[in-house]
């Protein structure tokens, strides 16, 4: 009896813990999450030379959504995307909530070749089965930025790369990948 308040308030602490690192619309990690995430990731690189390639992944035409269907339609496409990329990762891979409809991959063990390979996957069954309706208008896509970490390169050199990646994807039209230089 004497143990069981302190227990009940470390189970607390513990699931309180875990739910500051959880987007509560997806549940994903978020961006705490992802900051911890990284910070480990890129000193097993340097450390083990354990490469890892990231993801950055946008949704396109998303402001078009939640402007003519309104926010809940967006929450929902947010949803179901968040649950297309979680599914198609392997279990040692790490998938985030970056921001509104951003998303960011965390994939171990993997050069840029075979990132773009689970990006291209990623896209296709996003494009496949995630719809807004029954018609070619309500068809959701992503674009993706991949780039692999490079010896002594920094979280943000990283980042950078992958989202210069993403844009290019975008303004080369969009539902595609693009791998950064």
């Amino acid at each position: 009896a004497p143990l069981a308040a302190p227990l009940c308030n470390a189970l607390h602490h513990h699931r309180v813990k875990l739910l500051a690192r959880k987007d509560p619309l997806t549940a994903l990690g978020n961006r705490m999450a992802l900051d911890a995430a990284l910070t480990t990731a890129v000193a097993r690189a340097q450390r083990f030379g354990h490469p890892f390639s990231l993801l950055i992944i946008d949704i396109d035409h998303f402001k078009r959504v939640n402007d003519s269907l309104g926010h809940s339609a967006g929450d929902q496409v947010i949803r179901s995307v968040a649950a297309q990329v979680r599914d198609c990762l392997r279990p040692y891979d790490q998938a985030f909530r970056f921001g509104g409809e951003e998303f960011v991959v965390i994939l171990s063990q993997t050069g840029v070749a075979k990132g773009m390979q689970i990006a291209e996957r990623i896209r296709r069954r996003i494009a496949q089965r995630c719809a807004l309706d029954s018609t070619a208008d309500g068809q959701v896509t992503v674009s993706i930025g991949c780039g692999e970490i490079r010896l002594a390169e920094t979280v943000e050199a990283l980042f950078d790369r992958t989202d210069r990646a993403l844009y290019r994807a975008k303004s080369e039209g969009r539902n595609r990948s693009v791998a950064a230089d």
